[in-house]
């Protein structure tokens, strides 16, 4: 049980910064500054976002 919630706790960890990166992006984008909404896409992208990879594609 100890192990599972530590695999738990790992994945909500890592997951936060991709989807903050993906928010940035989505609002950058929203403002027409679209420089500023690829970087944060890109980021996303590189760390396993689909749905940040799909607005790049």
């Amino acid at each position: 049980m100890k192990k599972i919630f530590i695999v738990m706790v790992l994945l909500a960890a890592f997951s936060f910064p991709v989807q903050a990166n993906f928010q940035d992006g989505f609002s950058a984008y929203q403002k027409n500054d679209f420089t500023t909404a690829f970087k944060a896409f890109q980021k996303a992208a590189d760390q396993g976002d689909i749905d940040a990879q799909y607005n790049l594609g």
